[in-house]
């Protein structure tokens, strides 16, 4: 079965969100254009990281490997869409390649020392062109000029939204933010 076949699939029933796929995958193609990575991990990537975005929570639980994420994530238990569907696509696809297991796990907010392709991946996701907020269009324009900047007011944005909610942001984020501005 082709990639776009299983995303169709798996996500039946939610056409913003695979509205939201086809947009991430424009969008990451774009930035690859201009930034260079592995195209081929970018485009699974792309298709497959929201995979799990619609599945129950003891679904998503059911399908991640590591039980020490599930503790890690416990107080952001947005990571578990990600995370299972990082497992799905490597342990029932048979997608062995690390860097799409790196770019689907981490697409929420990335990671310290991530791969190119793993930070495209996050800031498409942010931007992609369906998003009607603001500041995604902001990201977008900064995208097209500097990558690592772009995916850095990614991250104070939505930190600054938890924030205003009243929710602590998780420390990979904050400490993504100042690895990011310290190593630009």
């Amino acid at each position: 079965m082709e990639l776009i076949q299983i995303v169709e699939e798996k996500l039946k029933g939610h056409d913003d969100r695979i509205t939201h796929v086809y947009g991430v995958l424009s969008r990451a193609l774009e930035l690859q254009a201009l930034y260079g990575g592995n195209i081929e991990v970018i485009k699974t990537s792309a298709l497959l990281h929201d995979l799990f975005k619609y599945d129950s929570m003891d679904a998503q639980l059911a399908v991640i490997q590591d039980k020490s994420l599930v503790k890690q994530y416990r107080h952001a238990t947005v990571m578990y869409h990600a995370l299972a569907a990082a497992y799905y696509v490597r342990d029932h696809l048979n997608i062995k390649d690390d860097l799409v297991f790196e770019a689907i796990s981490n697409h929420v907010w990335g990671k310290i020392n991530m791969s190119l392709e793993t930070m495209i991946i996050v800031v498409a996701d942010y931007c992609e062109p369906n998003r009607t907020f603001k500041e995604a269009n902001i990201v977008y324009e900064l995208a097209k000029k500097d990558l690592v900047a772009a995916y850095v007011l990614s991250l104070e944005f939505v930190t600054n939204y938890l924030y205003e909610q009243g929710i602590m942001p998780h420390q990979e984020q904050l400490d993504a933010i100042a690895f990011y501005k310290e190593n630009k």
